[in-house]
C-alpha cells in the first residue's frame, strides 16, 4: 500500500542569532526538515538567487541572510494549522501594523491572506460530516447560506479553497471526496504567566506563547525562562503554568 503524504502548515518564527532580530511567516511542505528558513530561502544559494530577481532594499529578510548568511537562521515552528488558510489567519493576527513597526523583527507588510479564488455561486457543494459521511449535495453557495443561517458566505468560501475543507464543523467541496484517517502532528500549546521579578505578582497570562509577539517579546527567548535556561526577559520572569495539547 502506497504511503499518504502528509502536508503540514505552520507558522513559524525566524531568528536571526546573530542580532537576534525575526521574522514572522507560514510555510507548508511535506517535508518538516526542508531546511526553509522563510521567503522562500531553503539554502544560501536560494538567497543568491533571489536577489538577483528582485531588489536587496525590498526584502529585508533577504538582504539579512545575504549579509549573515544562512546558517546563522534558525527556524522555529510557533504552532501548526489543519490548513494553509488557517495559518494566515494566525499570522494576520501577529504579524499587524503595529509589529511590522518594531525594530527587532524583518517583516515589512501585515501578515495574513491576499487571494483566494472566488467562488462560483451555481456549483454544486458537497457537504460531509468530519468523518466523510455525506449530509448533502447544495445546488450552489445561496443553498448553503439559506439551509445554515450563513450571513457571510466568506466562512463557505475560505473552507472550499482549503486543504481541509473545514467549516461549522463540516467538510465541504466542490467534488465528491475520498476520507482518509491521517494523523497530524498536534501542537503543544502551554500558558504562559508573565512575573515580576521584584514582587513576584503574576501580571499577564498568555494561552500560548505567540499571544507575548505583538506586544513585542521574543518567544524563542520566553521560552529559555521558561525552561530554566535563561533568567529574564526584559524585566520579568516567565513560568509554564499548564500543559494541553490540542
Amino acid at each position: 500500500m502506497k504511503k499518504l503524504k502528509i502536508k503540514y502548515h505552520f507558522v513559524y518564527q525566524t531568528i536571526n542569532l546573530v542580532n537576534g532580530k525575526t521574522y514572522i511567516g507560514v510555510h507548508s511542505t511535506y517535508n518538516l526538515k526542508d531546511g526553509y528558513i522563510g521567503n522562500g530561502i531553503h539554502a544560501q544559494s536560494y538567497a543568491e538567487r533571489e536577489s538577483k530577481r528582485i531588489e536587496r532594499k525590498s526584502n529585508r529578510f533577504l538582504s539579512a541572510v545575504l549579509k549573515y548568511g544562512y546558517k546563522n537562521f534558525k527556524l522555529e515552528i510557533l504552532s501548526f494549522y489543519d490548513t494553509r488558510e488557517e495559518a494566515l489567519d494566525e499570522e494576520e493576527f501577529l504579524v499587524n501594523k503595529d509589529y511590522i513597526k518594531l525594530e527587532n523583527n524583518y517583516n515589512i507588510a501585515i501578515g495574513g491572506r491576499t487571494r483566494l479564488k472566488p467562488i462560483i455561486k451555481s456549483q454544486k457543494i458537497y457537504q460531509y460530516s468530519l468523518s466523510g459521511e455525506l449530509i448533502k449535495l447544495h445546488n450552489g453557495i445561496d443553498n448553503v447560506m439559506f439551509e445554515l443561517n450563513i450571513v457571510n458566505n466568506g466562512m463557505i468560501y475560505n473552507a472550499i479553497n482549503s486543504k481541509a475543507n473545514t467549516c461549522l464543523g463540516f467538510v465541504w467541496s466542490y467534488k465528491e471526496l475520498n476520507f482518509n484517517s491521517i494523523e497530524r502532528p498536534k501542537t503543544l500549546k502551554r500558558k504562559v504567566a508573565q512575573i515580576d521579578i521584584k514582587t513576584n505578582e503574576t501580571i499577564n497570562i498568555f494561552n500560548k506563547i505567540s499571544e507575548v509577539i505583538p506586544l513585542g517579546y521574543d518567544p524563542s527567548s520566553i521560552t529559555k525562562v521558561c525552561k530554566g535556561l535563561q533568567k529574564s526577559v526584559k524585566g520579568f520572569k516567565w513560568e509554564y503554568i499548564d500543559d494541553d495539547i490540542v
